[in-house]
């Protein structure tokens, strides 16, 4: 039975902050062309934490064409990139806000969904490291088997698919300097 393990599991997380990049869709907007496009960016190891209001306070936000619906979007994305915080964007929705917000901050990536959200999956390692490196990340306890394994968020992408386990926050890990694929 597994029960005992969840209950490991609910002990261990209770009371721990959540780390991760906000990720902002307001309530009844609409994907357009980027269905689920918040699955395939979790997929290349992007800790993305939902949220339906304007992440204001967030460490980092990544915004798809779902931002839309919020009609005061530009002026608050604006205040946001100003304060130098990793913003990530699709393709999508820097086309609609052209000639409204700069998007050529330092702080602003934006992220070739090019209306095709399965496609992020195929870009290259090196990509991902771009992507992923002024993002926070969680520092990962990995439980295999009923043995604690702590590991970097990063590795914990390559690790999780291929083992039994479940995969807890346990702080940021900036800089991370293990290798994917690394132990503890």
């Amino acid at each position: 039975m597994e029960l005992p393990d969840l209950f490991a599991v609910a002990r261990e997380v209770r009371g721990r902050p959540v780390v991760g990049v906000a990720a902002y869709k307001p309530a009844n907007s609409h994907p357009e062309n980027e269905a689920r496009l918040f699955d395939f960016v979790g997929m290349l190891g992007v800790p993305l934490v939902p949220c339906h209001e304007f992440p204001t306070r967030a460490a980092a936000a990544f915004f798809s064409v779902h931002a839309l619906k919020d009609p005061g979007l530009t002026a608050k994305l604006e205040r946001l990139i100003r304060t130098g915080k990793p913003v990530l964007v699709t393709d999508g929705l820097a086309a609609r806000l052209t000639n409204q917000v700069d998007l050529t901050a330092q702080n602003v990536q934006v992220l070739s969904v090019k209306g095709d959200p399965k496609s992020l999956l195929a870009l290259p390692q090196d990509a991902l490291d771009r992507l992923r490196q002024p993002l926070p990340a969680p520092n990962m306890t990995f439980l295999d088997n009923g043995e604690i394994r702590s590991t970097c968020a990063i590795a914990a992408q390559t690790i999780a698919p291929t083992r039994r386990g479940i995969v807890l926050a346990r702080g940021s890990c900036r800089p991370c300097t293990r290798s994917p694929g690394s132990g503890a």
